[in-house]
């Protein structure tokens, strides 16, 4: 459905569903730890975790645009999906 309304839809059902996931994981992970008097220093560090690889990705994807000229970075084939690290370097020009 390429339309506003179904950009519309698609956030709203996966903001919903990532939001359901999130708490249940979150959750999950106060459980499992292994020490209750340090939990907030283990879910700060998992929270860093999580972020900390959303706030490098764009900085690094940016300058390997910039310094490539690169348009797109392209991966030729579902087939080679599990070898994308390597693949993800590769910068084609259209």
């Amino acid at each position: 459905m390429p339309s506003v309304t179904g950009m519309y839809l698609y956030a709203g059902i996966t903001g919903f569903g990532y939001g359901v996931y999130s708490a249940i994981d979150q959750a999950l992970n106060v459980d499992v730890l292994p020490n209750k008097e340090e939990a907030g220093k283990d879910l700060g560090i998992l929270n860093l975790a999580t972020t900390l690889g959303q706030a490098v990705g764009p900085t690094i994807t940016s300058t390997v645009k910039t310094a490539t000229g690169a348009l797109r970075l392209h991966s030729p084939s579902p087939s080679s999906w599990p070898c994308a690290p390597p693949y993800s370097c590769c910068a084609f020009r259209r």
